[in-house]
């Protein structure tokens, strides 16, 4: 009976210590120094010696540690110690790798597209200058055709070549310019029905000096602004005549010039009006309107237009050099400074020179005016 007592002793002593040493085991994976624990407690000769279980960090960390014992370090800076952070940065790189490739492969992607656009950029210069160099081999074309002589135009010091006989001229248009062509035309005729409704319905002195500011300052087109100023001019109802005249005075340039000649010659305007044209013309005289007058000889083509502008830069340079040659240097228009005094007679010396060139491309009556005209400047300037 007492030994059947031992042996349940020795049992149940034999099943504590496998459930103690199983218990170990469990333990040895949930902390890294569990093999300090086995010794505390005294049963090291009992059990297997645990693994201690790393980290991540702590893997990184050894695995760093390892590489730079084997390789030195090339750092300038020195290699310092090793902190968690910087570990895990290294980690993080050595992770990131991919991703490099990744974004590397994005990279050649974008040149690729890059070099696709490039090569579409320089296709749509070439059409381009193609569609440029057509247009001007167009435009020649158009020249050929106008020229009565049927000679084709060459370069300074070329000579024409006459055009063969039964060859047929191409003409190329390019539809987008007749298109904006198109669209200015009818933009143009909107607003001149706008105006005209403004202007030719009843006479309107505030609305008359609103279409000349505007046209003065460009927002108002030429076309716009002549169509309906010379529609007043030659409107039946008086004060509309007056209007028409005003805006045409009140502009200077070569075209109301060449306007202001005409109604002042018409046998359609009455005396009173045709003497307010005469009186603008006059305004043409002062001393800023030289070069004006000498574009007008220029660009005339009408006789009677370039005989009037001769004789009003006769006029001109009869009322003002003297006066500019003076040492008080009083013109027609006040007093000035020696600079503007030297520009003024070096526009009189230009139309001096215009004269000449000219005069020996006309006859009859346009002849003679610019000859008398250019001796009188001639001797006022050499005076």
């Amino acid at each position: 009976m007492e030994n059947k007592r031992w042996i349940i002793v020795i049992l149940f002593l034999v099943v504590g210590i496998a459930t103690i040493r199983e218990g170990l085991k469990n333990m040895s994976w949930m902390h890294p120094d569990s093999a300090a624990i086995q010794i505390d407690l005294g049963m090291q000769p009992f059990l297997s010696p645990a693994v201690p279980r790393k980290t991540k960090y702590q893997a990184i960390r050894d695995e760093v540690v390892a590489k730079n014992l084997e390789e030195p370090c090339n750092d300038p800076a020195g290699c310092g110690t090793l902190t968690p952070e910087g570990d895990l940065d290294a980690h993080k790189e050595s992770e990131e790798g991919p991703k490099k490739k990744k974004g590397k492969n994005e990279t050649d992607k974008k040149k690729k597209k890059k070099k696709k656009n490039d090569k579409d950029k320089k296709k749509k210069k070439k059409k381009k200058k193609s569609s440029k160099k057509r247009k001007k081999r167009s435009n020649e074309e158009i020249a050929k055709s106008d020229d009565p002589s049927g000679t084709s135009p060459k370069q300074d010091g070329e000579t024409a070549s006459p055009r063969p006989q039964g060859v047929s001229t191409i003409v190329i248009h390019n539809p987008k310019d007749k298109k904006d062509q198109q669209d200015k035309e009818e933009s143009e005729e909107e607003l001149i029905e706008k105006w005209r409704a403004d202007l030719l319905s009843k006479p309107n002195p505030e609305k008359v000096n609103e279409f000349i500011d505007l046209y003065l300052i460009r927002k108002i087109p030429e076309n716009v602004f002549y169509t309906l100023a010379l529609e007043m001019a030659f409107d039946e109802r008086t004060e509309m005549v007056g209007y028409g005249i005003l805006c045409l005075g009140s502009t200077p340039s070569v075209r109301s010039f060449q306007e202001l000649v005409t109604i002042e010659s018409s046998s359609e305007i009455p005396d009173w009006a045709k003497s307010d044209a005469t009186r603008y013309l006059q305004g043409y005289t002062q001393l800023h309107h030289v070069r004006l007058l000498t574009r007008i000889l220029t660009q005339s083509k009408s006789s009677s237009i370039t005989i009037r502008a001769t004789q009003l830069l006769m006029s001109s340079a009869q009322r003002n050099i003297s006066a500019l040659r003076s040492p008080t240097s009083q013109s027609s228009e006040g007093s000035m400074d020696r600079e503007t005094q030297t520009r003024s007679i070096e526009s009189y010396n230009n139309a001096l020179s215009t004269l000449a060139r000219l005069r020996e491309s006309q006859d009859g009556d346009v002849k003679e005016a610019m000859g008398q005209a250019y001796e009188t400047i001639s001797s006022l300037l050499n005076g």
